[in-house]
């Protein structure tokens, strides 16, 4: 496997971590099922987008979008949250700013250390699995 397609397939984390950690029976895997479960409508459709960006990039220029993701996603479940907040309040008279920008608030700080935590992990174990592969390989 390429680093390339492994960088591909670590956009599945945020979808294939909360699944197995639910499995556990933790605190942490009821966490990520939430922000799933949250998140995910709105990830899955982020996630094809940057698996067809991908094609024909290179590494560096995967890895360089990887570290911005986070940023990217955080902008988009954002204005979901807003156009969600404008919706309730055009359709059933409950608009409160201070739960919006609260909401807001709440949602970037927890996509943004999600996120970040998911790339830090890809990059981490990227690093693991092909400096093994590479030194394997070169005693062969």
């Amino acid at each position: 496997m390429t680093k390339t397609t492994y960088l591909k397939l670590c956009l599945l984390l945020p979808i294939v971590a909360p699944a197995i950690l639910i499995l556990t029976d933790s605190e942490v895997g009821g966490f990520l099922l939430w922000s799933l479960l949250v998140g995910g409508p709105i990830y899955l459709p982020f996630c094809i987008t940057l698996l067809i960006w991908s094609r024909n990039k290179t590494e560096t220029e995967i890895i360089n979008i990887a570290w911005k993701a986070p940023f990217i996603f955080t902008a988009i479940i954002d204005l979901a949250y807003l156009s969600t907040a404008l919706y309730q309040a055009i359709i059933h008279d409950t608009y409160k700013i201070e739960s919006t920008i609260s909401g807001i608030v709440f949602f970037s700080l927890a996509s943004l250390f999600l996120g970040y935590i998911y790339v830090g992990v890809s990059m981490l174990t990227m690093r693991i699995i092909f400096s093994k592969a590479k030194s394997s390989s070169s005693h062969v």
